[in-house]
């Protein structure tokens, strides 16, 4: 079953057996696609959450104001594991480790080469 998505005139097709099977985990091998839409949903997860903060910044008390922060760290800490362990998974399609993500242009990397049709120690998928 694949799932067809038609933005003006570019066409996404997502196969939901494939596409974010184990989004938290630091092992096994992503395509540039799913890390594509992986920084997509981080960006848009960011931008709803900041949305949601100017909204309840606007009528703030001393305790709303500890919640807030709480619930937004809590949010950014998930949004950094999950684009570390993206990010490490692109890194083994790639043949590389997944230090390598932390190199300045190194994300370029990621996001325009082609995975590598190799066996190497994170041959899961």
């Amino acid at each position: 079953m694949s799932i067809l998505l038609n933005f003006c005139s570019f066409t996404l097709i997502l196969e939901p057996k494939n596409v974010f099977s184990s989004p938290f985990s630091f092992k096994g091998k992503i395509s540039r696609k799913e890390f594509q839409l992986s920084i997509a949903f981080v960006v848009l997860v960011r931008i709803l959450a900041n949305m949601f903060f100017f909204y309840l910044s606007l009528n703030r008390t001393k305790l709303s104001e500890n919640i807030i922060f709480l619930f937004f760290g809590l949010i950014f800490a998930i949004l950094i594991w999950f684009i570390l362990a993206q990010g490490a998974k692109r890194c083994h399609d790639l043949g590389k480790s997944g230090w390598n993500q932390f190199n300045p242009f190194f994300i370029l990397l990621l996001v325009l080469e082609k995975g590598k049709k190799i066996e190497n120690h994170q041959n899961e998928n």
